[in-house]
């Protein structure tokens, strides 16, 4: 097994490329959990950035809260 831990940017962008590949938030959910483990975001985090790019905002950088 790898020991690459993704970074939450990394993450991001693989669910922008998900979203591109018009998959689902679920099943890129599942794809994530199948190649990062432990390291994968939830599925909640998946629906809220699928939401996110759903309307038009596809900036993947972290935001100050």
């Amino acid at each position: 097994m790898s020991s690459f831990v993704p970074e939450k940017q990394h993450l991001r962008h693989a669910l922008l490329f998900l979203f591109n590949q018009k998959k689902k938030a679920v099943e890129s959910y599942r794809l994530l959990i199948e190649t990062y483990g432990e390291h994968a975001p939830s599925i909640r985090t998946c629906e809220t950035w699928f939401r996110q790019f759903k309307n038009g905002d596809f900036n993947v950088k972290d935001t100050q809260h």
